[in-house]
């Protein structure tokens, strides 16, 4: 089955109309080229380059120009396109006036290729040396130190560099590339040809500009004229459709300054009046103490030249959200939005970042598309939102029935909905895609776009589909551009920027307002015991007022602390997904509402959910990474009032996180399982498979294997395709029915005529068809038979309906490496968690000050110590056990020691405590009583045994218990959900029978 991608080439004999060879017009719609967007002039000075026009190149890149020696953030673009045209001298001014400003390895990169350029050879083996030195984890600089070396004929230095570049990571694509580019150099055109494919594979056939433009490179290197002849194909397919693309932006930037023109005009004739009233904080019965008066942090240094807000932009935040001014960086990101620049934008939680969509989908002429992984918070999402976007606004995900979903794609369609929220699943279905290419969508957003990082500590693979659905919406159509993207996350590593741009095929414009938060009071907790553990936990929860969330790793561990919460007078519930929905939604309902103080919950918690006076965040156990752990303690404060992040760390901590990831990770075994699979349930190379029965069959085949395995599955399907085994392509309905409404008496579309031979409808009747069937019959892939049906759907001809859709799998011949190439996935994946796990063991034994530390950790510089965390402030109130029955009246709680009372004292204590209890008790429940635990039962706290072993460990106890059963005196009793403890006659005997 071909890649339905592939669909969009000519074949090679193919002749090109008249109409598809003349250029496609650049019309400037009355603009000046004064009021374009630097980006804008960029592309149409490429364009005018590429067309010969070079004087009118010229013109549109003197414009852009001005803008590159004001800032940073274009300057590196502006230098490359003044190198492409030429302009070397004036390119070295731009990069030499940006890096007195701000050093990036992207900058360092152009300047290298400028003294290449120039002839310039010692200043450019001067700067990779540097770069080598100084950033020798980066991969971005790393390229650079392989291309000067490519350039100088240091072919064993750049062969050495790729391949630690590869290590890194093994399907990087400037690493791939400068290994093919070693070969070319060698004259080896074999292996430069395979190294290509390789990154094509990955494209899905359909690689990006520069990626085909260095292939290009390549081909004329080795002398392979058919490749080149190809390529240049390709390079000029896609010319065209990059010209029809800013054709279109032209269009839009002329109407949204019409557009705009109006808004402001209506806005500034209307009178409006607004009042700000205090926010009274809901209390909890008094269930914590007042909240003392603490003296606001430090504002932090910006990492962006925030611009003044224009008054059209003021107008229209007051206008639909009555707000009076913006946050930080909220300017800067949607002024790229609205320019049409690809923009990623690195905001903090709290920061704000769903005003940068919401906003410029209300001023933007089309819809705006938004991605985002949080399915089941969607609907509170858009009820959230004012009036006057809500009406204007929708969601279309799996809870809503077909007939509700199939209304609001029409009205998607048709231009009635300004702002659409989806999950990232729903663009591999072809109805939506098809729905977008009958809509105008002036931006495509692109929500926690971290999870496109395979690497990462939240990946989504069908993130990774994005690309492809992209193109498939808009490169594929005649009729469409591909809009700007805008992707937004609160955590990503230069690593991740790097892959989130490389995966999404665009040169992205990086905003970064920066992570400190300086409302936020990071703290590290050295643990001793789990009794500590526990009762830190007590306490904290005690000490600190307002709502909160502890997280834990396990649905037990949410269960049990909960309950020991309640049992210590703290106001607590737990949150897991192995709860029932309703009752999900109860606690998640109470807790916003104030109704309920603490949430005891998994990590998935919080995730979405507008709440901005979480007043503290406990994790009870390590999360997986510093990335995580920066996402999910950045839930609290969201108001910009203090708050308190707490981690608690012992010792052993780092050895059980290692542990668990391993238990859970991926493996060979588990990859030729689900292969096996595949093929087995598909019976063929190409077939419908439904994500539940794969599950339900690798659990069947694997021993010890986990209940719910969704995620790993999906994982392994995508390292498979990474791998270049299978190729998952646009999920189909297993069935489709199809009412043939006939021509209404004309001859049916040309179109029309093999399907019609092919299912030889009835009119007017039913019938289902099976589209893989039918795709097979008549030569061509299932998403382009299904757009066919869509299309004369739209046309009246005939009435279309999917059944419940599958994922649709291919398997492709497996490369003679297909081991190795799995391996070194899984390998690269497993390095990367030890190596995150490593990074979060030394933020917690860290000494220096943690917003230092987390800040360093996303590249950035924070030039003064924070104030605020545990290693800057350390004072905080004591800490107490405040347990009314513990024994000890120390105000500090202190860890039991192993020192023994005489061992006969020690048995009739341990007799006397179980006599003395009313209720069945535990090994462990009656050592937890002896020790004034703050985890013994309800039973134990109230007996008069309670902690009178405070000073001796838990594990002496239970060890002297299992002593006393196997002599006799005390007795197992198995029956029943739990075992419990009796004494015997022996042990009676061995007390009087006093209690």
């Amino acid at each position: 089955m071909d890649d339905v991608a592939s669909q969009a080439d000519l074949p090679p004999d193919a002749e090109v109309s008249p109409a598809e060879s003349e250029p496609i017009p650049l019309e400037l719609n009355g603009l000046e080229l004064d009021e374009l967007s630097t980006d804008l002039c960029l592309a149409l000075a490429r364009a005018y380059q590429r067309r010969g026009q070079h004087s009118e190149a010229q013109a549109a890149l003197a414009v852009a120009l001005r803008a590159a020696y004001d800032g940073v953030t274009l300057a590196d673009q502006c230098a490359e396109a003044a190198l492409e045209l030429g302009q070397v001298q004036q390119a070295q001014e731009i990069l030499e006036a940006r890096l007195q400003k701000s050093e990036a390895i992207s900058a360092y990169r152009v300047l290298a290729q400028v003294h290449l350029a120039r002839g310039k050879e010692d200043q450019a083996r001067e700067l990779a040396e540097r770069l080598k030195e100084t950033n020798s984890t980066q991969i971005t600089a790393l390229n650079v130190v392989g291309e000067v070396a490519l350039a100088l004929h240091q072919l064993e230095e750049a062969r050495d560099i790729y391949a630690t570049i590869l290590q890194k990571s093994p399907t990087s694509t400037t690493g791939l590339l400068g290994i093919a580019r070693y070969y070319a150099a060698l004259g080896d055109a074999e292996a430069a040809h395979h190294e290509v494919a390789s990154i094509f594979a990955a494209y899905g056939d359909h690689p990006s500009r520069w990626v085909l433009v260095a292939s290009r490179q390549i081909a004329e290197q080795v002398g392979d004229e058919d490749w080149l002849a190809d390529l240049e194909s390709r390079l000029s397919a896609l010319d065209r459709r990059d010209d029809q693309a800013l054709a279109m932006r032209l269009r839009l930037a002329g109407e949204g300054r019409d557009s705009r023109a109006a808004e402001l005009k209506r806005l500034h004739a209307r009178k409006r009046t607004f009042t700000t009233q205090p926010v009274t904080p809901v209390k909890d019965g008094g269930a914590a103490p007042a909240e003392p008066e603490t003296p606001e942090p430090p504002a932090p240094e910006p990492l962006i030249e925030e611009p003044e807000a224009p008054p059209d932009l003021l107008d229209a935040l007051r206008n639909h959200f009555g707000y009076e001014s913006f946050r930080p960086g909220q300017v800067t990101v949607i002024q790229s939005a609205l320019r049409g620049e690809d923009t990623l934008a690195l905001m903090p939680t709290g920061a704000g970042k769903s005003l940068c969509y919401q906003l410029p989908a209300m001023l933007l002429p089309g819809a705006t598309v938004l991605i985002s992984p949080l399915i089941a918070l969607m609907k509170d999402q858009v009820d959230n939102l004012p009036q006057s976007i809500r009406a204007r606004t929708a969601f279309i995900n799996s809870d809503l029935d077909q007939s509700e979903q199939e209304r609001r794609l029409q009205d998607l369609a048709e231009g009635r909905l300004k702002l659409v929220y989806v999950a990232p699943e729903r663009l591999r279905q072809p109805p939506f895609i098809h729905a977008l290419r009958r809509a105008k969508v002036s931006l495509f957003v692109i929500d926690e776009a971290h999870c496109i990082s395979q690497w990462g500590h939240d990946f989504r693979p069908d993130y990774l589909f994005i690309p492809k659905a992209l193109h498939a919406m808009f490169d594929l159509s005649p009729t469409n551009a591909a809009p700007p993207i805008l992707a937004l996350t609160a955590t990503a590593t230069p690593t991740m920027r790097e892959e989130i741009a490389d995966a999404l095929g665009r040169q992205m414009r990086v905003i970064t307002t920066g992570v400190f938060r300086p409302n936020l009071r990071y703290e590290v907790y050295s643990i001793n015991s789990q009794e500590d553990k526990m009762r830190r936990l007590v306490a904290l929860c005690r000490e600190t007022s307002g709502t909160g969330i502890v997280y834990a790793r396990s649905r037990e561990s949410c269960e049990k602390l909960a309950a020991m919460l309640r049992g210590e007078g703290v106001q607590a519930a737990h949150y897991h997904a192995g709860m029932e929905k309703e009752d999900r939604a109860r606690t998640q309902d109470a807790w916003a509402s104030g109704k309920m103080r603490v949430v005891v919950a998994t990590v998935a918690f919080g995730l979405g959910i507008n709440k901005a006076d979480v007043r503290f965040i406990i994790h009870y156990n390590l999360p997986n990474s510093l990335e995580a752990y920066c996402q999910e303690s950045g839930r609290a404060g969201r108001d910009g009032r203090p708050a308190r992040c707490i981690l608690f760390y012992s010792g052993g901590d780092k050895a059980r996180l290692t542990q668990w990831l391993q238990e859970d990770a991926l493996d060979l075994d588990f990859l030729r399982a689900v292969y096996r699979e595949i093929k087995r349930l598909i019976g063929g190379n190409v077939g419908l498979l439904a994500a539940g029965d794969l599950e339900r069959a690798i659990n069947n085949s694997l021993p010890n294997s986990q209940a719910s395995i969704e995620t790993k599955v999906r994982v392994g399907i995508s390292l498979l395709e990474r791998g270049g085994l299978l190729r998952r392509h646009f999920d189909a309905p297993r069935i489709a029915y199809v009412t043939w409404a006939g021509a209404n008496g004309h001859q049916p579309p040309p179109d029309c005529g093999t399907f019609l031979a092919a299912v030889q409808p009835t009119p007017s009747v039913p019938q289902s068809v099976d589209l893989v069937w039918l795709a097979q019959r008549l030569g061509q892939s299932v998403p382009d038979v299904e757009e066919h049906l869509l299309t004369w759907r739209d046309a009246n001809l005939l009435e279309y309906r999917g059944g419940g859709r599958q994922m649709l799998m291919e398997l492709l011949p497996a490369p003679a490496d297909s081991t190795e190439r799995l391996q070194t996935l899984l390998d690269t994946l497993q390095g990367q968690r030890e190596a995150q796990i490593d990074r979060l063991a030394d933020y917690a034994r860290s000494t220096a000050c943690r917003h230092k530390t987390i800040a360093r950790h996303f590249a950035e510089r924070l030039m003064h110590t924070c104030g605020v965390c545990d290693r800057c402030a350390p004072e905080r109130p004591t800490f107490s056990a405040n347990s009314a029955k513990r024994r000890a009246s120390t105000t500090e709680y202190t860890p039991p020691s192993d020192s023994l009372p005489a061992e006969e004292s020690l048995v009739r204590t341990i007799l006397a405590c179980l006599l003395n209890l009313r209720h069945g008790v535990s090994k462990t429940g009656l050592a937890r009583t002896l020790i004034g635990s703050i985890a013994a039962p309800p039973s134990g706290k109230r007996s008069a045994y309670y902690g009178r072993l405070a000073e001796m460990r838990a594990s002496r106890i239970e060890r002297a218990i299992e002593e006393l059963i196997d002599s006799g005196y005390l007795l197992r009793n198995l029956e029943g959900e739990y075992p419990t403890l009796s004494i015997t006659h022996l042990g009676r005997d061995y007390i009087g029978g006093a209690g």
